[in-house]
């Protein structure tokens, strides 16, 4: 698998949690589903909207269609099934 990484544009402290309860990911947008890009459509907005309801944080941004998180897996397996969801892996 191809691995992605994204520059160090933007940093927010995790909150301190288990690290058996949340690990790090790389979530990237689809741009082609939006007209070229996730931000103008709001899929950006809607997408760390929904991420405050579930205890997710985000960890960096990486550009307009990827975000590194730190979530549960239960909430990877959510953003997993969102339309706009390009690829959701592991991030060190």
């Amino acid at each position: 698998m191809r691995q992605l990484s994204c520059g160090p544009l933007w940093r927010r402290r995790a909150r301190k949690e288990s690290a058996t309860s949340t690990r790090t990911y790389l979530v990237r947008l689809d741009p082609d589903l939006h007209g070229g890009s996730a931000t103008p459509r709001g899929v950006r907005t809607q997408f760390f909207d929904w991420l405050a309801t579930t205890g997710a944080e985000v960890v960096q941004l990486c550009g307009a269609d990827r975000v590194v998180i730190s979530a549960p897996p239960e909430v990877i397996d959510q953003i997993r099934d969102f339309e706009y969801v390009l690829d959701v892996e592991l991030h060190d």
